[in-house]
């Protein structure tokens, strides 16, 4: 078997299967950036993976959707996903087209998963072209961004931080995945709108059936959504184990220091807006 393997076995639908991953850097003097990391993820679980920077946990979660960066390979292991997987990404002004309306990115997304998503992509009165807009919408409302009738035309700058990461979370949503992947998307964001975020996702998951992986620096973020937790270190997980566990009984030091590092998230009344 190739060292750096995709599965072909038969998978559960929403379920992620990771075994013995290590990615290495390329060239002639690798370096060793994950190191035998397993990670298994049940249909419709939360299970978060937390780390200091340079841990490997973005790694690991990239190499999941099979989109490692330049410079980087995959050069042992398995990785097996059972269905269509999307990502949101940390930053949404990177992640977005500063040139389209964010309306127009959601449905363009939203054509090309759907069957021959090449016929009539050029005319906007096309049958395709007004399902597209009318997903678009629906996705909008589902991510709760106030008024996206009028917000369609929007392009990203006239949006708030919190108000991107909805429109990429819904460029997510119509490639109508079965696990969402999570690259730190609440670190560039306030805590009140962290907070905010965070009870979208876990909506989403509940109404859709998603299985969510989710990375972050900050366990306490992780805590709020995940049911299980993988806490990493130079490329190694050195522990993992339910939430409460996890959280009232650490077992290693590094554990423990990320604990102490935790900055409480305030709450937030339930009719608080969608920042």
């Amino acid at each position: 078997m190739n060292p750096a393997a995709t599965s072909t076995e038969p998978i559960e639908r929403g379920t992620v299967r990771v075994r013995d991953l290590r990615i290495e850097t390329a060239g002639t003097d690798a370096a060793v950036l994950v190191d035998g990391v397993s990670l298994d993820v049940g249909a419709g679980e939360a299970v978060g993976i937390v780390g200091e920077s340079g841990s490997g946990k973005s790694l690991t979660l990239r190499a999941v959707l099979g989109l490692l960066p330049s410079g980087v390979r995959r050069v042992g292991g398995e990785v097996a996903v059972g269905g269509r997987t999307a990502m949101v990404f940390q930053d949404p002004l990177t992640a977005l087209d500063p040139l389209e309306t964010v309306g127009a990115q959601i449905a363009a997304a939203s054509r090309a998963n759907q069957p021959d998503a090449g016929s009539g992509w050029g005319s906007r009165r096309s049958p395709r072209a007004i399902a597209a807009r009318e997903h678009a919408l629906e996705l909008m409302r589902t991510v709760h961004l106030p008024d996206p009738e009028v917000r369609y035309d929007w392009y990203p700058h006239q949006l708030s931080g919190g108000q991107r990461q909805r429109v990429v979370i819904a460029i997510a949503l119509a490639t109508r995945p079965d696990v969402l992947l999570c690259d730190e998307p609440t670190t560039a964001l306030d805590v009140t709108v962290q907070k905010q975020i965070l009870a979208l996702l876990d909506e989403l998951r509940a109404q859709r059936g998603l299985t969510l992986v989710f990375v972050s620096h900050n366990l306490a973020v992780v805590s709020e959504l995940c049911s299980r937790i993988v806490v990493m270190r130079l490329g190694r997980v050195v522990e993992f184990g339910e939430t409460g566990q996890v959280v009232a009984r650490p077992q290693h030091s590094y554990t423990r220091a990320l604990l102490d590092a935790v900055l409480v998230v305030p709450s937030v009344a339930a009719d608080g807006g969608a920042a």
